[in-house]
């Protein structure tokens, strides 16, 4: 009988334990999951994976254990050109950086019809869904997002009607 309620006693506190780290566990989701849903993914937010498909079908990054920063912005269909000049001409202000990469999330149509061959920059058909809302969001407010290699969002690049000078030098500001 004693065995028994001590059994029971430590069950309850081991149960405790675990209900406690999966109520810390799923507040956390739920922060992240409403931070995506609401506006702007705060520095800090896990996006969960950068993997997503470039034009050509293949996985673009993403993988595990790559290193450095990742600017994710939208390419869109009326100003196609005009965007991916804009972000080739960030990219060759910092050198073409070995720690960026560059990635344009097309919306449909947009990359397609595109004849700029750009070297610097990953053109994304496709990506993971907590990804992708992200960019999307943070292209509503004029934002490209900046992410470290682990999916967590570094910053909001702010970049329509700004300077290319001024954007590259916040990301390295960001970095």
């Amino acid at each position: 009988m004693v065995a028994e309620s001590v059994a029971v006693v430590v069950l309850a506190l081991v149960g405790f334990g675990l209900w406690g780290n999966w109520q810390a566990l799923r507040s956390q989701t739920d922060a992240s999951r409403q931070a995506l849903e609401s506006g702007l993914a705060p520095a800090g937010t896990s996006l969960g994976s950068l993997a997503a498909v470039d034009l050509g079908g293949r996985i673009a990054w993403g993988a595990p254990g790559s290193a450095g920063r990742f600017v994710m912005f939208v390419v869109h269909r009326a100003t196609a050109h005009r965007d991916l000049e804009f972000w080739s001409d960030v990219s060759a202000r910092l050198g073409g950086a070995a720690w960026l990469k560059f990635a344009g999330y097309c919306e449909e149509g947009a990359c397609e019809e595109s004849d700029q061959a750009v070297s610097t920059i990953t053109l994304i058909q496709a990506g993971q869904v907590r990804t992708t809302q992200a960019v999307l969001r943070a292209d509503r407010d004029g934002d490209a997002l900046l992410a470290a290699a682990n999916a967590q969002v570094v910053a909001d690049i702010h970049w329509h009607g700004r300077s290319t000078g001024a954007v590259a030098d916040e990301i390295v500001a960001a970095r």
